[in-house]
């Protein structure tokens, strides 16, 4: 360093000056926008997180609403179908119970008309004599009117032997005895004897009839009164052509909806009117069902009345409303019913789509299904291998759907299945949620919904901020995929990832901690393989846990940081240039003046001592002279002891000019050393320049002194 000049030396000043200071400025301001920028950008991938949280966990809030809310579409649509139903059945009770009560006033008002009580002994008459009088033959255009008008199928008399001496349809069995011959096990030997026996009106329930080609038939029969006294019985079979009529009735029924009487007589359980819609005419009146019969049918014969769900004799769920008939003598009842599926999915009028198509169309579901509680799907929109299958116990019992319809069936709440390969749809991965309807604590149905992947990718590839490699999605329980990635949608969406698990599956650091349940933002190799900054946090559906990750490559997440890095690098070469330039030039302007004052301090000093070894040769010389005339000239001596006084005075003050020289240089060198004590130092030469200059003059003054003084003496 001291060889160095002063250039040199203010140069490296000017840069340790200007260095220091902005190395520490840039160091810290580098260090603080590294901080920032990664902030910002852990914190917008942070805030992406939680808004795709918050959204996700919005979106099966939303499900579960949905889903409360179709409860009660689907009991108001029950309801209202009971409602209509009971309606209909009710009329149609109220009708078959007046026309069978019709049945017992006609027959009453036959026990005393003159038909039968004179036209006795005229049917007999016709059988013995074989001949028709005038007066039979009214009486048999009378019955024959009345046969017709009230609808009825044959009009009897039946003589006190059991003698059938007339009949309106003359069958087989006319002229025959009921009670002994060989139709005494029909249903008309039953009624005559019941009326014989108890002498009142008595009613046989229908059964297989010989005479009418073994068609089941029904017979009300009375005792024929004279004065009181029995003197035959008066019979009707009963023709269904009123009943049917009232049964057939199917307005406000539907497609699917059918009311139909139903009788049981000696055990036997068997329809008391003709089925239409189903069966395809086989089941008729009389058809035995007593193997066959289903659960209402078993709980209206036990003395129960209701209306609700039940399968019907072909399996299908049907909503079915029973009632006893208030009939004297007969155990008849009256069954309604109609299609679960027809009555909870009405069709929307001007649309070719039901109400339920609609529904999983606006709110964005792939399908909706209709469970009864022992497990079987009655209904779906889509109509998939699924339909009419149960999953209690059928052959997608072990599915995700399968699974959650038996849970329900247990907790009675609200639940949801997580994605898992579903065959019915073709093997793809499927949600479900599903809730029951609960009536009187009982499971009366359940609702269930197949979720749509669709609605979750929509919310999950929302990228907005995100960058060119940001994503966001969704890992389930199992590590595989439950939103299609945005990055990879080929190798890791979900259905790829269900697919192929061994490439599909997110085993990641990120994946891992948030299925354990933790939640973290973190540099990560993601799926690909490729550093990440990652967010990532455990999402609760239902009693799973899904991962829901957030990231953006580092390279790009950090772009600004490696950007400002870059800038103040460049920022700060050309500082140091700028610094460099600006001190040599500064160093430039102060180094050339100090050093001309040097060198013409340096000058002078070389001038003062030449003068001052000149005025001591001329002193010694004077001196000398002085010694020689000392003796002859005392005035001399003693002007050459003033003389000599004054050179060494002289010589003192060329001493201290030397001195004032080396305290410039001294100057100068602290001058190098603080620039703070440069313009004292500069003060200092200053003066010292202008006692230097008083010296010089002073010298002058002595030298011109001393010459005066030895031409004085020269002259003595």
């Amino acid at each position: 360093m001291k060889n160095l000049n002063l250039s040199a030396r203010l140069m490296i000043f000017f840069l340790l000056v200007g260095i220091i200071p902005f190395a520490i400025s840039s160091i810290v301001s580098l260090t603080k926008s590294n901080n920032s920028l990664s902030d910002a950008a852990y914190g917008q991938l942070k805030g992406m997180r939680a808004v795709k949280k918050a959204q996700i966990t919005q979106f099966f809030d939303e499900r579960q609403g949905d889903m409360g809310v179709l409860l009660e579409t689907v009991k108001s649509l029950k309801q209202e179908a009971g409602t209509k139903l009971e309606s209909v059945q009710n009329n149609k009770k109220i009708a078959i119970e007046l026309l069978i009560n019709q049945w017992f006033m006609d027959i009453e008002a036959q026990q005393t008309r003159s038909i039968v009580t004179k036209g006795l002994s005229e049917y007999l008459n016709f059988l013995s004599l074989d001949i028709k009088s005038t007066e039979y033959n009214r009486y048999a255009s009378i019955i024959d009117d009345f046969v017709r008008v009230n609808g009825y199928y044959d009009f009897f008399v039946v003589d006190l032997n059991g003698h059938i001496v007339y009949t309106q349809a003359k069958e087989s069995d006319y002229n025959t005895n009921i009670l002994t011959g060989k139709y005494k096990d029909s249903g008309l030997a039953k009624a005559v004897k019941s009326a014989m026996d108890s002498q009142s009106i008595a009613i046989e329930d229908f059964s297989p009839y010989a005479p009418s080609n073994g068609e089941a038939a029904a017979f009300i029969a009375a005792p024929i009164l004279s004065k009181k006294k029995m003197k035959g019985i008066v019979a009707l079979q009963i023709s269904m052509e009123k009943i049917q009529k009232v049964m057939a009735d199917r307005t406000g029924m539907g497609k699917t909806g059918e009311s139909y009487l139903i009788g049981k007589h000696n055990d036997v359980i068997s329809f008391r009117s003709n089925l239409v819609t189903m069966g395809g005419g086989k089941y008729k009146v009389g058809y035995d069902i007593t193997k066959i019969a289903p659960q209402y049918i078993l709980n209206l014969f036990a003395g129960q009345n209701d209306l609700d769900v039940f399968s019907d004799t072909k399996g299908n769920l049907t909503m079915t409303g029973y009632r006893a008939l208030d009939i004297q003598g007969l155990n008849w009842g009256i069954v309604s019913k109609v299609n679960l599926e027809e009555v909870i999915a009405p069709k929307i009028k001007g649309d070719d789509k039901d109400y339920f198509a609609n529904y999983i169309e606006k709110y964005g579901y792939y399908d909706l299904f209709l469970i009864h509680p022992k497990g079987k799907i009655f209904y779906t929109v889509t109509k998939e291998a699924d339909y009419q299958t149960n999953m209690v116990n059928g052959k997608y019992a072990d599915s995700g759907l399968g699974k959650l319809v038996r849970k329900i069936l247990s907790t009675k709440s609200y639940g949801i299945a997580d994605f898992a390969p579903y065959a019915a749809s073709n093997g793809d991965p499927c949600g479900f949620i599903a809730q029951p309807i609960i009536n009187n604590g009982k499971v009366e149905m359940i609702v269930a919904l197949q979720l749509s992947l669709e609605a979750i990718n929509t919310i999950m590839q929302q990228r907005e901020g995100m960058g060119e490699t940001g994503e966001t999605y969704l890992v389930g329980s199992d590590k595989l995929m439950r939103s299609d990635s945005f990055l990879d949608p080929k190798g890791h969406s979900v259905k790829a990832s269900f697919a192929n698990p061994s490439t599909g599956n997110v085993d990641t650091e990120a994946a891992k901690l948030a299925l354990s349940g933790k939640e973290d933002a973190k540099i990560i190799t993601d799926y690909n393989g490729n550093p990440v900054l990652s967010a990532f946090t455990p999402l609760k559906v239902g009693d799973t846990i899904w991962a829901l990750i957030a990231e953006i490559d580092e390279s790009e997440a950090f772009a600004a940081v490696n950007s400002m890095k870059w800038m103040i690098m460049i920022l700060s070469v050309v500082s140091i240039v700028a610094i460099i330039f600006v001190a040599w030039l500064i160093a430039r302007s102060i180094s050339k003046p100090i050093n001309a004052i040097t060198n013409g301090m340096s000058e002078g000093a070389n001038q003062v001592a030449s003068a001052s070894s000149q005025v001591s040769s001329s002193s010694q010389s004077m001196a000398e002279g002085a010694s020689e005339q000392a003796a002859s000239i005392e005035e001399t001596s003693s002007s050459m002891e003033e003389m000599s006084s004054m050179t060494r005075k002289n010589a003192e003050n060329a001493s201290h000019a030397d001195n004032l020289m080396k305290e410039a240089n001294g100057i100068v060198v602290s001058a190098n050393e603080s620039m703070g004590e440069l313009t004292t130092s500069m003060e200092d030469i200053s003066k010292a320049s202008e006692e230097t200059s008083k010296i010089i003059k002073t010298i002058d003054e002595i030298a011109f002194q001393t010459n005066l003084l030895a031409l004085n003496a020269a002259v003595e």
